[in-house]
């Protein structure tokens, strides 16, 4: 009789075992998942600061912001050179040299930077011809100095003001590939219209689960803006 009895607590402790792992594990994953998720989205918001300084440091280059955002984005903030030897140089250059390619062919595929602040209309507006200093040639730009005197001269204060904001706009469709929820996350931001337009292509394209990560920032222009 015991014994009977015992068997049957064995089985019944394999069949909720059976009812509850698969439950364990989805949600084991779905943690993962999500660590992951707002992992990327940190780091990318972080980068996005930088990436608008440096724009606003270079004339608002789009090639200055897209080299730092993938760099960035790479993780290739170089550790210091005193804390490597020698031997292990070649091969930490090697690896940084292949994330950047790695996170540059990602950027090309799912990434995308835009520049929403000075508008064309600023430009239109506030741009003026000057002698570079740099190269002495003749260039156009919003111009940022003797800003006070500007300000107070401008008709329009508020929209002077704007137009001297360096505001970028990126977004970044992250590829899920943690098993069993990577599908499961892509269509749940779909069907809560979470993702973005640019994403949502993307992923049709690509036939890859994606999420879409976005970003906006402003910062103050630090050299006259140029197209």
């Amino acid at each position: 009789m015991k014994r009977r009895q015992r068997d049957s607590q064995r089985g019944q402790a394999t069949v909720e075992l059976a009812l509850v792992l698969p439950v364990v594990i989805l949600v084991v994953l779905a943690s993962a998942q999500l660590i992951s998720i707002f992992w990327h989205t940190q780091q990318l918001h972080q980068s996005a600061f930088y990436v608008a300084r440096a724009g606003a440091l270079n004339h608002g280059s789009m090639t200055t912001m897209t080299n730092s955002l993938v760099a960035l984005m790479a993780g290739m903030e170089p550790p210091s050179l005193t804390a490597v030897t020698e031997q292990e140089r070649p091969d930490w250059a090697l690896h940084h040299t292949k994330s950047w390619l790695k996170t540059r062919w990602h950027f090309t595929k799912y990434g995308r930077l835009q520049i929403t602040s000075p508008t064309q209309a600023d430009w239109e507006r506030e741009s003026e011809w000057r002698i570079d200093p740099d190269s002495l040639q003749w260039v156009r730009e919003i111009a940022i100095d003797h800003s006070e005197a500007r300000q107070l001269a401008a008709p329009d204060r508020v929209a002077w003001s704007q137009a001297r904001l360096l505001t970028i706009k990126v977004d970044w469709c992250l590829p899920l590939v943690i098993p069993f929820v990577d599908k499961l996350f892509a269509e749940a931001q779909s069907l809560l219209q979470q993702q973005n337009r640019f994403c949502q292509l993307r992923q049709v394209l690509s036939q890859r689960p994606l999420w879409s990560l976005q970003t906006d920032i402003s910062v103050p222009l630090g050299s006259g803006f140029r197209q």
